[in-house]
């Protein structure tokens, strides 16, 4: 298969006789066709089968009842896991196709064009849609008909070819045309452009047919204080584009040439685009979603009050994340604001990482820097449709994908056939260390890496020991956990609570979980991306001497193979939480793997004569579509310096991020030293207890005053003390932020809790309904004149609050002190000799 992987690869040795195999003249370079025929038909081939394969998938689950949450999982086990495997089986040994030649057998031919069809069908169903009106339920009564019938016609082409040995000799013109190769690949790839541009989301209600055209004719944001406009957006989408074209053109000129600057010069590029993302993605508005913030603040704020990761302390996103933030809290002050500062640090670290990994994938290193540079800004404008800031929640990207990233850039790092090095070790002992869910995820991509190349290698025993070898870190990582926490508290970790959060019977956690929307078809582009690297890696696993000699295997096991299964890791968030915004947490990965195959593909079509070089049209209008959208959001005047506040619903026109761009031009912060001020300003902001002007923070607005009051109550009556005991959630509240005014009331008048809680969201997520009954285990013993605050309307309550209230109720006596507020009670723990007046 392929050229198209050494093409990707950065090894120049690969590269070079890549270049030298596909560009060789003569009468056998024209008998196996132009280049990009060569390039693509291999993957095109193979993409038939895949489409076909989804499609029929898709229905035979219907038929069979599994829908809902089961379904999604099916699909996307069957699209990344199955399929590669079975086409790559089904190519090799019941197709069979002769690459080298310029026409195809009858049954790829076939498959090729049932392929087309179905995509083609599919794709007119909302265009048939949008012409007579019709509903939603138009689209699902009859997309199962349209695969159904496609099915049909391809079972009876193929029945049909296999009473052929070979096509007649004076086959018809119109069945000799069909069997081009160049004409099935120009078909196919034209379908899955049209089907993904008809199909990406179906929306009847769209009087614009999609959000492709959409953008164009109304443009979104328009309703902002200061819009970018279409045509500024459009002018500078296609400066970006060519200034990727004058890279792509510079460095094909050093190559040429055998430059020995061009190392430097890739070097130093990929210096730059690191300081540009530091520089130019920072969010000066640390906008939070407290609600998400607190669970991990909150332990973190445990632990700085002596609390142990993983003894007393735990957090939904694992001990990882607590320490890191622990971190920051001891450098900065106990805020919010320095809790987003450490995501975004983690956040930002990713990116770096992800940009080496992607400089180590592609030949066409400059042009894929500054694509890379440009993918940032695309998951920032893409997040949540563009209206939600992608640093709002701490888990978005490097508090939970860090260590997995880190071995997909340890193992393209190798050199064959190395499988192992310090920085894997590191990456899994770091895991480990990080939390459960890195810690499969790291381990995931290592072990599908090495069993693919024991696979290939034929050597499936060196499997067992290298599994061993690669368990030793996670062990390590496991043992210096244990070793630090018994330590600091004297007492083996915990492991249950942590593993809680998995459990069938979690019913907590059972809300989040969200069936994909069949109208939104968007996710089929990273399975095809999946597809497409696993099916060539099972190729090459399955006949080893079936390419050509000279091809480079290594750049596919190294790179490409750890990156996929990093793609899959990210969107399997979205099979289980089928909310839109959570694919965007797989753009990355998705264009590690897009980004060199579309300079490729453009670098060899380019150099193409005839109607071929018009291919080289889709990968532009996908820049520009999605370069232009990008422009629209993220240019656009920041949240404070509307007019009007954004309402509480997440949907604002204005741009959700403050980047060094809007702190110049929207608050006139141009200098290092403004900047630093107005950071400042935003870091020591309290939200809960004041409106910041962000609407992600304001949704948690103490609106009642119940956070003031108890604030108010523990700096009169306890500001000593190092822990209360404040009891004030309200789970029957509107604001589900109400649930963990306990939490909110302590961190504002740093101190925390005198019962061992970490925060109340990661507590009734790690515990469940198990948290009360451990609560009223727990040592403590109040003492007399101790301060306890209590919601006024106590039966409203959650069940760990109304736990600790009934066991102090019963161990001693509660003395109301007085105040005037109509949310809270404050109380005294009184002596023996009970409640004195006065």
């Amino acid at each position: 298969m392929n050229c198209v992987t050494k093409a990707f690869s950065s090894i120049p040795n690969a590269s070079s006789t890549c270049l030298a195999d596909t560009s060789a003249g003569g009468a056998d370079g024209q008998a196996r066709g132009p280049q990009w025929l060569r390039l693509a038909n291999p993957v095109l081939s193979s993409s038939a089968l895949g489409v076909l394969g989804f499609a029929y998938s898709a229905v035979l689950l219907s038929v069979a009842g599994i829908d809902g949450e089961k379904r999604d999982l099916a699909l996307f086990i069957v699209g990344a896991l199955l399929l590669p495997f079975l086409c790559a089986a089904e190519q090799l040994f019941v197709v069979r196709p002769d690459l080298s030649e310029r026409t195809s057998g009858p049954v790829e031919s076939i498959n090729c064009w049932a392929a087309v069809a179905v995509l083609i069908a599919l794709s007119a169903l909302p265009l048939v849609i949008y012409v007579s009106g019709g509903a939603s339920n138009f689209w699902l009564q009859n997309v199962k008909l349209v695969v159904l019938a496609v099915a049909a016609l391809h079972a009876a082409g193929l029945l049909a070819a296999l009473r052929w040995s070979a096509m007649p000799r004076r086959a018809h013109p119109l069945a000799t045309w069909a069997r081009e190769r160049a004409v099935q690949a120009a078909a196919l790839t034209v379908s899955l452009f049209v089907a993904s541009f008809m199909l990406f989301w179906i929306d009847p209600s769209d009087r614009h047919l999609n959000l492709f055209i959409r953008l164009f004719v109304t443009p979104p944001f328009s309703e902002s204080a200061a819009p970018f406009g279409l045509s500024p957006a459009l002018l500078l989408a296609a400066l970006l584009l060519a200034a990727v074209a004058a890279l792509g053109w510079l460095e094909d000129r050093l190559l040429r040439q055998h430059s020995a600057a061009l190392q430097k010069v890739r070097t130093s590029a990929l210096c730059l685009a690191v300081i540009l993302i530091l520089v130019c993605y920072f969010d000066f508005s640390l906008n939070i979603d407290v609600f998400h913030y607190l669970s991990n603040l909150g332990p973190a704020l445990h632990s700085l009050h002596g609390g142990t990761p993983m003894a007393d302390t735990f957090s939904v996103y694992g001990p990882g994340p607590i320490v890191l933030t622990l971190i920051g809290l001891k450098l900065g002050p106990a805020t919010f604001g320095t809790a987003q500062i450490v995501v975004q640090f983690s956040n930002l670290s990713f990116y770096t990482l992800w940009l080496a990994c992607l400089y180590r994938m592609t030949r066409w290193k400059l042009p894929a820097l500054l694509l890379g540079v440009f993918s940032v800004a695309v998951f920032l404008a893409l997040y949540a449709g563009g209206y939600q800031n992608a640093n709002n929640a701490p888990s978005v990207l490097g508090l939970r994908y860090l260590p997995p990233l880190g071995m997909v850039l340890a193992l393209s790092c190798l050199r064959p056939p190395r499988r192992f090095s310090i920085f894997t070790a590191l990456s899994t002992c770091v895991a480990g260390l990080w939390s459960f869910e890195a810690l499969v995820g790291t381990l995931g991509i290592h072990v599908a890496f090495l069993g693919l190349l024991a696979l290939r290698d034929r050597a499936p025993f060196r499997l067992l020991g290298d599994g061993v070898k690669a368990l030793l870190p996670a062990v390590a990582g496991v043992v210096l956990m244990t070793l630090g926490t018994l330590l600091r508290a004297g007492t083996l970790p915990d492991f249950g609570p942590n593993l809680q959060i998995f459990s069938a019977d979690n019913t907590d956690l059972k809300a989040w979980y969200v069936e994909a929307n069949p109208m939104f078809l968007g996710w089929i582009a990273i399975l095809l991306a999946i597809f497409v690297v696993l099916n060539d890696a099972w190729t090459r696993v399955l006949a080893p001497t079936a390419h050509a000699a000279g091809i480079d295997d290594e750049a596919l096991f190294y790179r490409f193979v750890p990156m996929t299964m990093l793609l899959m890791l990210q969107a399997s968030y979205f099979v289980g939480r089928s909310i839109e915004a959570t694919l965007d947490l797989a753009i990355f990965p998705f264009c590690a793997l897009a980004i060199p195959a579309a300079l490729a593909a453009i670098a060899t079509t380019a150099a193409e004569k005839g109607p071929a070089r018009l291919l080289v049209l889709i990968p532009v209008a996908i820049g520009l579509w999605v370069l232009t959208f990008t422009s629209l959001s993220l240019l656009r005047q920041n949240y404070s310096t509307l007019v009007r506040p954004c309402e509480n619903t997440g949907r604002c026109a204005s741009a959700p991020y403050s980047l060094l761009l809007h702190e110049c031009r929207d608050h006139g912060r141009c200098s290092p030293a403004a900047v630093a001020r107005g950071l400042n300003q935003m870091l020591h902001k309290r939200p809960v207890m004041e409106r910041v002007g962000q609407p992600a923070a304001d949704w948690g607005y103490d609106t009642r005053g119940v956070v003031r009051d108890a604030v108010s109550m523990i700096e009169t009556w306890a500001r000593g003390e190092p822990a209360v005991t404040v009891l004030i959630g309200h789970v029957l509240s509107a604001a589900a932020d109400d649930e963990m005014a306990s939490d909110f009331a302590l961190m504002y008048t740093g101190k925390w809790h005198r019962w061992p809680r970490s925060s109340m969201m990661s507590d009734r997520l790690r515990f469940g309904t198990s948290l009360a009954k451990r609560l009223m285990e727990a040592q403590v013993q109040l003492r007399e004149g101790e301060l306890v605050l209590v919601r006024r309307s106590a039966d409203s309550m959650g069940p760990v609050e109304t736990g600790i209230l009934e066991r102090i109720k019963a161990e001693a006596t509660l003395c109301q002190l007085p105040h005037p507020s109509t949310e809270v009670i404050a109380y005294r723990v009184a002596g023996p000799a009970g409640c004195q007046p006065g």
